[in-house]
């Protein structure tokens, strides 16, 4: 993440000092951003990919505050503008009937996939009590065709901040947009910090932050009569490090967390406690990616040493190690079907392991852009 955030600055900064030389040649004019961005495309990387099984469309989130719905024949088919903050993880929720997004401003975001389009059902907003600390926050209001006007809310200290923060609410929410559409906009009660990764848990956003927490939030619940107050159901701290993963698992009764710190932690929420921890030597870098398969029940993790551990979530020990990448792994995925993992690193490869043989069966280069199968 490190690595991917300085290029992607570093490409900001290029678009930023490009000038463009007017009809005159004395005359120069700004390069706009748009100017070099694919309209059927993220600009920069795309931090988050899920597919719907009900109906086969991929939805893609990105750093450009983002996401894209695609076809199953890969067409797009619909760009919904979350805000400009960085989208970090999404979820499906509700039998794959919602989608769940949340970013590095707080908010949290919840669309209907079952009307027409995918529009807005729900926008949650992050809120810390701060005493004699002024706390800035993105309100959003949604027009038909999903894009987002942000707007600043504005909270004070304990004491009156709160009431100033559900006026601006109000204020916002009763503000009509050129369509007419309204939605509704809520408070997650007590939010420690920003969510790096989401999850869901009998209908439940489980929130994993950058501080280490992992928080549970119904996004139906109220708190003290207020229809805009959402209470923190739970609250662990879980790592010292930001939460890069947390993946719900009905196997474990609760979820699997893993952390900038090298731990992966089993969480019961049906109990509300660890029941085991992994990884604190095996893996010796940050964990950056993390993939539960509740058919397997099977337990995959990586991150910056470049190694793939399996885990059976009941052993404290991993039962085996791919290697294979020559550059830190961002992402894993389990193919259930067909017995396969698919990791992704750094470096623009993707290699394809058997789970049976536990070997590597494809290496995917973007780089030479040939499709290399592994000897058997």
């Amino acid at each position: 993440y490190i690595l991917l955030s300085g290029e992607h600055k570093m490409h900001e900064d290029t678009v930023k000092a490009q000038y463009m030389k007017g009809s005159s040649g004395s005359q120069h004019s700004t390069v706009s951003r748009n100017a070099f961005r694919d309209p059927d495309h993220h600009y920069g990387v795309a931090s988050c990919l899920l597919c719907n099984p009900r109906n086969g469309k991929y939805y893609a989130c990105g750093r450009d505050g983002l996401v894209k719905s695609w076809g199953p024949n890969a067409q797009l088919e619909q760009t919904i503008h979350i805000g400009n903050s960085w989208i970090t993880d999404a979820v499906f929720m509700k039998n794959y009937t919602r989608l769940a997004t949340c970013s590095m401003d707080k908010v949290v975001s919840v669309f209907d996939l079952g009307s027409h389009g995918g529009e807005l059902w729900k926008s949650f907003i992050g809120k810390k009590h701060a005493w004699g600390k002024e706390e800035r926050t993105l309100a959003s209001v949604s027009d038909a065709q999903g894009h987002m006007n942000s707007r600043a809310a504005v909270t004070n200290s304990l004491s009156g901040g709160l009431e100033k923060y559900q006026k601006e609410i109000k204020r916002v929410s009763t503000q009509r947009t050129r369509d007419k559409q309204f939605f509704e906009l809520s408070i997650l009660h007590d939010l420690q910090d920003y969510p790096m990764s989401i999850a869901s848990w009998n209908n439940y956003m489980c929130l994993g932050l950058k501080n280490g927490f992992l928080q549970l939030y119904d996004p139906c619940a109220t708190m003290d009569g207020n229809v805009n107050l959402v209470p923190c159901e739970a609250s662990f701290h879980l790592h010292t490090s930001p939460i890069s993963k947390v993946k719900a698992s009905r196997y474990v009764d609760g979820v699997i967390t893993a952390g900038w710190d090298r731990l992966i932690k089993i969480v019961s929420l049906e109990r509300g406690k660890v029941t085991r921890v992994l990884g604190d030597v095996d893996h010796q870098k940050s964990i950056f990616a993390l993939e539960w398969s509740e058919s397997h029940r099977l337990l995959a993790s990586a991150g910056a040493e470049r190694h793939i551990f399996l885990w059976n979530p009941y052993i404290s020990k991993p039962v085996y190690r791919l290697d294979g990448h020559c550059q830190p792994l961002v992402n894993l995925c389990f193919n259930n079907s067909m017995q396969q993992l698919l990791s992704l690193s750094t470096d623009k490869t993707i290699k394809v392991w058997d789970l049976r043989t536990m070997r590597c069966l494809q290496t995917i280069s973007n780089d030479d852009e040939v499709c290399k199968v592994e000897d058997p």
